[in-house]
Parts: C-alpha cells; sequence; structure tokens
C-alpha cells in the first residue's frame, strides 16, 4: 500500500488545506480519542479540534479525548508535563493549524470553550484518591441506612432526624443526587433527562457546600503540602466525570515529587530495599 496520504485530500479551501497539510508533517501523537480506532480519523470530522487535541499531546505526552462527553483526560505525569510545557501550546498550535498565533489563540480559546479538562492520578496517588472517593460515598450510604432502620425501631420522624443528625440529610440528599443523575443519564438528552440532571445538582448542592468548607480549611492544603489527593471532589465528578481539576493535580504533583526526590524518602527507599535484599 501507498504510505502517502495525499490521496486521501480533496480540498478546495485554502483555509483547510493549510490545516491538513499541517497534520501530514506530522506522526501520529500520543492520543486516544474515543470512538476511533485511529485517532487521525477524527481529522476529517473536526481539523482544527484534532489538530488542537494532538498539540496537546504533544506537550503533555498523552491524552484522551471523549468526544461525546467533551472531556479530555489526562494523567497526573501529563498534567505536570502539560503545566511545565503549557507556553509551547500556542505556537505549536499555530504550526499544526497553519496560521498565525493569534489566529492560533482564538481557535483554541473556541475549542475549549466547551471542554472540560480533568486529571486521574496513577500509583499511589491513584490509591488515595480513590479511597477519598470511596469514604464519600460508602459513608452516606451507611448513615442513610442506620438512620431510616433507627427512625423505624424507635419512632423517629423526618423532622427529628433532621434536628438531630444534620449530615445524615446532607448525605441522604447526595444520595439522591446520584440517583437523578443517573436517570439523567438513562433518559438521555431531552426534557426529562434534562429535568432529572437538574434535581440532581440541586438535591447535591449540601454535599457541595460541605465540600468547599472542609477543602478550603484543610484538605487541599494538606494535598497540596504532602502530594497526595485528599481533596473532595464527588458532586463536581458526577456532573463532569471522574477527575481532578488541572490546578490542583499539578499542585499536588508537584508537592508529590518534591517529596519524593527528598534526601529522607530516599534513604528510606534504600532501607528498605536492604531489608528486602535480607529477607531473600
Amino acid at each position: 500500500m501507498d504510505n502517502s496520504i495525499d490521496y486521501l485530500f480533496d480540498i478546495n479551501d485554502t483555509t483547510d488545506l493549510q490545516i491538513l497539510t499541517s497534520i501530514k508533517d506530522y506522526t501520529l501523537p500520543n492520543v486516544n480519542i474515543d470512538g476511533y480506532a485511529n485517532c487521525y480519523d477524527y481529522s476529517f470530522v473536526d481539523p482544527k479540534g484534532y489538530s488542537i487535541v494532538c498539540t496537546l499531546g504533544d506537550i503533555s505526552d498523552g491524552v484522551d479525548f471523549y468526544t461525546k462527553s467533551k472531556v479530555i483526560v489526562i494523567n497526573s505525569k501529563s498534567s505536570k508535563n502539560l503545566m511545565s510545557n503549557f507556553h509551547q501550546l500556542l505556537p505549536k498550535a499555530s504550526q499544526r493549524l497553519g496560521v498565525t498565533v493569534d489566529t492560533a489563540y482564538n481557535d483554541v480559546t473556541d475549542f475549549f470553550k466547551d471542554k472540560t479538562i480533568v486529571v486521574q492520578h496513577t500509583g499511589l496517588q491513584k490509591k488515595v484518591y480513590l479511597s477519598m472517593r470511596y469514604l464519600q460515598n460508602t459513608l452516606p450510604a451507611m448513615q442513610t441506612y442506620r438512620a431510616v432502620t433507627i427512625a423505624k425501631t424507635i419512632g423517629l420522624t423526618g423532622k427529628e432526624i433532621i434536628t438531630k443528625a444534620p449530615m445524615t440529610t446532607v448525605g441522604t440528599l447526595y444520595l439522591g443526587a446520584l440517583f437523578f443523575e443517573y436517570c439523567s443519564i438513562a433518559c438521555g438528552d431531552n426534557i426529562v433527562g434534562r429535568a432529572c440532571g437538574s434535581i440532581g445538582w440541586t438535591c447535591s448542592r449540601p454535599m457541595w457546600c460541605v465540600e468547599t468548607v472542609l477543602n478550603g480549611l484543610f484538605l487541599r492544603p494538606l494535598s497540596h503540602f504532602i502530594g497526595l489527593p485528599m481533596i473532595l471532589n464527588a458532586t463536581q465528578e458526577i456532573q463532569r466525570g471522574a477527575g481532578l481539576d488541572l490546578k490542583d493535580a499539578a499542585q499536588i504533583s508537584k508537592a508529590y515529587n518534591r517529596i519524593s526526590n527528598s534526601v529522607v524518602v530516599d534513604k528510606c527507599k534504600k532501607i528498605v530495599a536492604i531489608v528486602r535484599e535480607g529477607r531473600k
């Protein structure tokens, strides 16, 4: 088979020719695009979007783009690369698009207007992150079950439960938010689905307030200091997908790398390695 891809293009528009010509000048990037076995096929659907996603992959060393949800997922290592190389985004995008930097700025801005970037951690950070999600999602269910069984046993009213255990009510509303968000997904993009989504968003607000307070007081500063994702953000995740915001993830990764490369940690690693060798 001819390795050239010139025969794939039948372009009359000069701007599209510039865009697609710039695409041909690059090898396939470290990008996965959902719904496309070969990410290059997406260039025929959205040439500009493809070039921008590829540029993001170039400077971050790997991204996953979900076209239906318009969510871009990168891992913690890629987020560090992205923040370090972010200044290269516009120059590289202008090269791929075959336009000036000013025009590239407008194209990139338009592309990211309706896109969400989330960071998913790996290794130890992933384990801590999943543990925090587990606690945030299981505790409300356990407390709600306990409240219902106690109320049935001793005859408490709803008002008494709310008065004596307000946090249980917050957790119960959060479970309701999950239920209605699930119904929203199941119903699809129609009036019923949107209504369920609105109810789910409303039910999640009390838990969002709790997250905001706890994160603001100590969880976010602690995460940024120890380099482990202790931040609570389940209410955000059920709205836009799993993962942390890029800014928080970058701060956490920076702290994690600082601690991992410290002299104390390095000595501890050597001691552990020696102990393991002695046991063999």
